[in-house]
C-alpha cells in the first residue's frame, strides 16, 4: 500500500510580487528533473486525484480546502498565472515527511538560467520575484561557487536580481546556474553567518528524529505546537550549565500592551486532556494577572484554575496579600502558617475535622493579652485524669488527679467582691449565683419577691418536720467512710419535694427511651440528689411554731406562779 506525503496545505496561499493572490493560477506538478506529470491527491489515502494543473481559487489557494498529497520522490513545481504565463519553476521539491527524496541539503537547484548583466546583477526568465525575493540566500555557480544575498528583486519582462556576494566577489560571464535557500528570505544558508530562521507557510512543520516522531507545527496566527507520535514521552527541556548563583535557565512569558490596565491577564500555561468523547478540555490552567499597573506600585498575582463540573474554576490565587483557595486546601506533612509575632490567619469557613495538638498538654489557644472573645461548644472536657471519663451528653467535664494541691475548678476575681458564677434560665431569667467576698463564698438562689406569687405564711411546719426521718449512714463507694448524718432522698421527697432532684429507683435512658447499660451489662442509675438548704424554710417555720408554743407555756407558767 502506497504512502502519501503532504505536498501543499489547503491554507497555503500563492501571491505575486505585489502580494495579490494568483486567482485562477495553474499549479503543475512533474517528477523532478522531467516533464512527466506527477499525480497529486486530495487525501492521504490517494482516493481522489487533483487535476494537473491544479487551478487555484480566487484567494490563490487550492480549491475546496483540500491539501495536495503525493507519493514519495522529488517533485518539480511549476506555477503559471491564469493566462498560462510561466511564473516560476522549482525542481527537487521535497514533500513533508518524505525521507526518500534526495535534495542538496539546504539548497534547491533551479532550472532557470541566469544571465549576468553587471558585477552584482543578473536576470532570470519570467516573473520569479515571489520565489527570488529580497533577503533570500543564493548559491551561484560562476567560475567558482559563491554565495550571495538578494537585495533588489524586480520584474519588467524579465526578473532582475541585484545581489551582494559574500566576500565582495564580482559576478562573471561564466555564471551558469543557481540554487536558492530551502527555507526563507531571512534564513542563512551559509553556516558561517547566523541569521533568523523564517518559514512563511502558515502550516509549516519541522520534524525531528529518524522516524520523525517529534514535530513543531506552526498554527496560523496563534503559535507553535510540539507533537510526539506513538507512545514516546513528550519532553521539552531547557538546560543551562553555569557555575555561579545566578538564576537560569529562564522561561519568560511576556505580554506587551499599548494600553495596560488593572486585571489584564498575562501568560498562561494550559494542561489539556481528553474526555470520554475524545474531546480536548483544559483540565488545569496557570496564568498571571496584573493587579496594579501603575508605575512604581505594580502588583501581580498568579492564578491556578481547575476544571470543575465542566467549568474552569479558580482554585488558588497567590498575591501579595497571601494565598487564597476557593475549592478547599488539603495539606499533608508538617505545616506552619505565619509568624505568631506578626501574622494573622483568618478562617471564615466551617472547620469539618478535629483540631488535635501534636503533643499533650503543650500548646495554648489564645494568650494572656490575646484572648478569644466567645467560645461555643456542645461539650467540654477539661483536665488530664486518664482514670476518669466524661459521661455522655455532659456539657462540661472536669477531670483532675486530686489528692494534692491541684483544683478541679479555680475561679478568681480581682475585686474584693463579685459574682463568680451566674445561673440563668433561658437567656435572661436569673436563677442563682455564686458570689465571693474578700474571705467567704455565698451560694445564692433566687428569692426576690418580684418573682413570686400566691405568698402566704407557713403553718403546720412542726407536723411536717416531725415526718422527716434523719439517718446515720456511710457511703458504699468509700470503704473508710465514718458514720454521717443525713437523709434518704426519697423520704424527704414526701415532705419537701422541692429539695429533691430525680425520682426513686430511676435509671438512665437514651433518646429513644431505651435503658442505658454500663460495661458490665447493668442498668445505669439516675441517682437522686438533695438540696438540704431547701429544708431551712421548714425548719424555720417549725422553730417559730415551737417558739410560739414555748412562749405561750412560759406565760401560763408565770401566771400560775403568781
Amino acid at each position: 500500500m502506497a504512502t502519501y506525503f503532504r505536498m501543499f496545505d489547503a491554507g497555503e496561499q500563492w501571491l505575486d510580487a505585489s502580494g495579490d493572490p494568483y486567482s485562477g493560477g495553474k499549479l503543475y506538478l512533474d517528477d523532478a528533473g522531467t516533464s512527466t506529470n506527477r499525480t497529486s491527491y486530495k487525501d492521504n489515502a490517494g482516493s481522489v486525484a487533483h487535476t494537473n494543473p491544479i487551478v487555484l481559487d480566487s484567494s490563490g489557494r487550492i480549491p475546496s480546502g483540500n491539501n495536495a498529497w503525493v507519493v514519495a520522490g522529488d517533485v518539480k513545481v511549476i506555477l503559471h498565472d491564469s493566462a498560462d504565463v510561466l511564473i516560476f519553476t522549482q525542481d527537487d521539491y521535497v514533500a513533508q515527511g518524505d525521507n526518500s527524496a534526495v535534495g542538496d541539503g539546504e539548497w534547491v537547484a533551479s532550472d532557470l538560467v541566469p544571465t549576468r548583466t553587471a558585477n552584482a546583477i543578473f536576470t532570470l526568465p519570467g516573473n520569479n520575484t515571489a520565489l527570488f525575493h529580497v533577503g533570500r540566500r543564493l548559491k551561484l555557480v560562476d567560475s567558482t561557487t559563491v554565495y550571495a544575498t538578494i537585495t533588489v528583486s524586480s520584474y519588467i519582462s524579465l526578473t532582475t536580481l541585484t545581489v551582494v556576494v559574500d566576500g565582495g566577489t564580482a559576478l562573471t560571464a561564466a555564471l551558469a546556474s543557481l540554487s536558492y535557500s530551502l527555507l526563507s528570505a531571512d534564513n542563512t544558508s551559509d553556516p558561517g553567518r547566523p541569521r533568523n530562521l523564517t518559514m512563511v507557510n502558515d502550516g509549516a512543520v519541522i520534524k525531528f528524529g529518524a522516524d520523525q516522531d517529534v514535530a513543531l507545527t506552526h498554527v496560523a496566527d496563534s503559535g507553535l505546537n510540539m507533537s510526539v507520535t506513538g507512545n514516546n514521552a513528550a519532553t521539552l527541556s531547557v538546560t543551562q550549565d553555569r557555575d555561579d548563583a545566578t538564576h537560569g535557565p529562564y522561561l519568560n512569558l511576556t505580554r506587551y500592551s499599548a494600553s495596560p490596565a488593572n486585571a489584564d491577564n498575562g501568560g498562561i500555561i494550559q494542561f489539556y486532556m481528553e474526555n470520554n468523547a475524545n474531546e480536548l478540555f483544559a483540565a488545569a490552567q496557570i496564568y498571571s494577572k496584573a493587579v496594579d499597573v501603575v508605575n512604581g506600585t505594580e502588583d501581580g498575582s498568579l492564578i491556578i484554575n481547575t476544571m470543575k463540573a465542566g467549568t474552569s474554576t479558580t482554585a488558588v490565587t497567590v498575591a501579595n496579600t497571601g494565598l487564597t483557595t476557593l475549592v478547599g486546601l488539603s495539606v499533608s506533612g508538617n505545616t506552619t502558617l505565619g509568624d505568631a509575632a506578626s501574622d494573622t490567619v483568618t478562617v471564615t469557613a466551617d472547620v469539618a475535622s478535629h483540631l488535635i495538638p501534636s503533643a499533650d498538654s503543650t500548646y495554648d489557644i489564645g494568650a494572656t493579652a490575646s484572648r478569644w472573645r466567645q467560645g461555643f461548644f456542645d461539650e467540654m472536657e477539661i483536665g488530664a485524669n486518664t482514670s476518669l471519663a466524661a459521661s455522655a451528653a455532659n456539657a462540661v467535664f472536669v477531670g483532675y488527679a486530686g489528692g494534692g494541691s491541684e483544683y478541679g475548678v479555680e475561679i478568681k476575681t480581682d475585686a474584693s467582691t463579685g459574682t463568680a458564677v451566674y445561673f440563668l434560665h433561658g437567656t435572661t431569667t436569673v436563677c442563682g449565683s455564686i458570689s465571693v467576698g474578700s474571705s467567704a463564698t455565698a451560694f445564692n438562689t433566687s428569692s426576690d419577691y418580684r418573682l413570686k406569687e400566691n405568698v402566704v405564711d407557713m403553718s403546720g411546719a412542726i407536723t411536717r418536720l416531725k415526718t422527716l426521718k434523719p439517718k446515720r449512714f456511710s457511703w458504699i463507694a468509700d470503704e473508710n467512710s465514718e458514720l454521717l448524718d443525713g437523709f434518704l432522698a426519697h423520704e424527704v421527697d414526701e415532705v419537701v419535694p422541692q429539695a429533691i432532684h430525680g425520682e426513686k429507683d430511676e435509671v438512665k435512658r437514651d433518646e429513644d427511651g431505651e435503658v442505658i447499660l454500663d460495661d458490665d451489662g447493668n442498668e445505669e442509675m439516675a441517682l437522686q440528689g438533695i438540696d438540704q438548704s431547701k429544708l431551712v424554710p421548714l425548719l424555720t417555720g417549725a422553730l417559730k411554731e415551737a417558739i410560739t408554743k414555748i412562749e405561750s407555756l412560759e406565760a401560763r407558767v408565770a401566771a400560775l406562779e403568781t
